[in-house]
């Protein structure tokens, strides 16, 4: 079901039952849905997330309603490294000590050991190597998931930064994707490829990626 905007939403969901996930709203947001929440049908369920808990707080939602997602275990941060590094749940022989170092460089947010993962993937032990100090020197705010994303995206080349803006700007805009690539495509760039490569790399449009990109 595509909805275009709030009165249809209150219009197709008034009295049914139904899942509502509301991905990182923003306060206003949140009491703007309020008249659309309260039309639900009975047994209905509202799943809210937001990275600040006063805006679920300043919404009304109680200490007893929030549940706090925490982050994964060292051996299961590790695992999820491993899939987006190696494409299996352990690193293999050799890359052990240096995959555990990595990771314990970053915060364990699955979206930032992902992005590190995928980056690092298919590249050789020196290769692995000569990136520990270059993370090391990305100390905005220690240990953040910002410094996983600025390493990931610093290390793409000049087209491929301009192919993210170009992305970012179309999602931003609500224009369609295939006016980025026609855009692009007139500078006789293999703009397939390199899509395909943003996403092998781990650049992906959350929200985090997307801020990144404007400041291209």
């Amino acid at each position: 079901m595509k909805i275009s905007d709030l009165q249809e939403a209150e219009f197709r969901l008034n009295h049914q039952r139904v899942l509502l996930v509301l991905d990182d709203l923003h306060p206003e947001e949140l009491q703007a849905l309020g008249d659309t929440i309260q039309g639900l049908g009975f047994g209905s369920k509202v799943i809210v997330t937001s990275e600040d808990i006063s805006t679920l707080r300043n919404c009304g939602i109680t200490k007893n309603q929030i549940y706090r997602v925490a982050f994964p275990s060292s051996e299961k941060a590790l695992q999820i490294f491993s899939y987006s590094a190696f494409g299996q749940s352990s690193p293999p022989r050799g890359y052990l000590e240096l995959a555990v170092k990595v990771r314990k460089l970053v915060t364990p947010i699955p979206l930032g050991l992902k992005i590190l993962g995928s980056s690092l993937r298919g590249k050789s032990k020196d290769e692995w190597i000569m990136t520990l100090p270059t993370l090391r020197t990305y100390s905005i705010h220690d240990k953040h998931i910002w410094k996983v994303i600025r390493f990931a995206y610093d290390s793409l080349s000049y087209k491929h930064k301009l192919l993210l803006y170009e992305l970012e700007r179309s999602i931003r805009l609500g224009e369609n994707l295939n006016n980025a690539i026609i855009f692009i495509g007139d500078r006789d760039w293999d703009v397939d490829k390199g899509t395909e490569e943003l996403g092998d790399g781990g650049i992906i449009m959350h929200h985090l990626v997307q801020s990144l990109a404007k400041r291209f």
